[in-house]
């Protein structure tokens, strides 16, 4: 790496342009995940060297995070394997398939459940099985009910740089992309979309040959319940086809732990299935599932096999780290 402030920062631009190029993201796509990037011009003169007029440590310290944001993601990827045998992905698959097989309106799937019930899990295993055949946006809240912003965001993960600036050009782009062949979209957080959103989703079933798939918490549900979102609601009654509720088993507890370790006998494994549930119910589920399992790797030392003792210090140091997070 560079000796300069200007050098660091063409440096660093150059790594996150790497790894860009290395995901097959585009330059809006990777701007939009990390605005701390910048504009599009900013990002392509720096990772091109060109910074003269630029606050070079504003720059530094913008790209740095960026840097480190990736690095996070990273790891968190390398750690976060896909187990296809969990139940909530079995039934996810199974409600997935329902929906391919029909040929009328009812091709919606919500699956609903808790904050850390392996709603992104399950998806990120049908991204595997299937590829581009499934598209996925994540809802957010600062889209403020806006189809314009959903739109968008489906648009540029389809590999539109530049999507069109209305409502009206934005819905056409989103039916006749959708309308090329058979897909599935999938939104995922689906519990911040609100009644123009959910109606935008609906003229989309009416008018492309695809399945749909929401995933969200309880609260999405809720909503499709009260007069506020009674047009919106159409979109679970004749265009329903499935509504799963996903949560955490015993069972996925004791199958992920056993992904994870091996050698654990089987009586021994049940103990700590049931022990690392008990403490995963209040916090997080399987996303604290997961961190128990790699806090435990990182203190394994020479053990060969993990022990329940290693598996209950990793449970507590996780509970004490969220606990600590809930507090700031």
């Amino acid at each position: 790496m560079g000796n300069t402030t200007m050098e660091r920062l063409v440096d660093l631009a150059r790594w996150i342009y790497a790894w860009q190029s290395q995901k097959g993201l585009k330059d809006a796509q990777i701007i939009r995940q990390f605005p701390g990037l910048g504009s599009a011009k900013t990002y392509r003169d720096l990772h091109t060297g060109k910074v003269d007029g630029y606050d070079v440590d504003r720059w530094l310290s913008e790209y740095g995070m960026v840097q480190n944001e990736i690095t996070v993601r990273e790891n968190e990827t390398a750690v976060e394997e896909v187990f296809t045998d969990l139940s909530t992905v079995v039934i996810l698959r199974r409600a997935a398939l329902d929906a391919m097989a029909t040929n009328g309106s009812n091709r919606v799937v919500i699956a609903q459940g808790g904050s850390g019930s392996g709603k992104s899990f399950a998806l990120m295993a049908l991204q595997e099985m299937y590829g581009s055949r499934i598209i996925v946006i994540e809802a957010l809240d600062v889209w403020n009910d806006k189809p314009m912003q959903m739109l968008a965001e489906v648009l540029m993960q389809c590999g539109f740089d530049n999507p069109p600036k209305t409502p009206t050009s934005c819905l056409k782009a989103v039916i006749k992309y959708l309308k090329r062949s058979r897909t599935m979209l999938a939104i995922d957080e689906g519990h911040h979309l609100g009644a123009h959103c959910i109606n935008a989703i609906k003229a989309l079933v009416n008018q492309t040959p695809g399945e749909f798939m929401l995933l969200a918490m309880g609260t999405l549900w809720d909503k499709l319940e009260t007069n506020t979102y009674q047009e919106a609601a159409q979109l679970v009654k004749n265009r329903l086809s499935e509504r799963v509720v996903l949560d955490l088993a015993i069972t996925d507890v004791a199958r992920y732990i056993k992904h994870r370790f091996d050698g654990i006998a089987k009586g021994e494994l049940g103990k700590m299935a049931s022990m690392v549930q008990q403490s995963a119910i209040d916090n997080g589920n399987l996303s604290f599932v997961r961190d128990v399992c790699s806090k435990a790797e990182s203190m394994m030392g020479d053990e060969v096999v993990v022990s329940r003792e290693t598996m209950q210090e990793a449970v507590a140091a996780v509970t004490a780290k969220r606990s600590r997070k809930k507090a700031v």
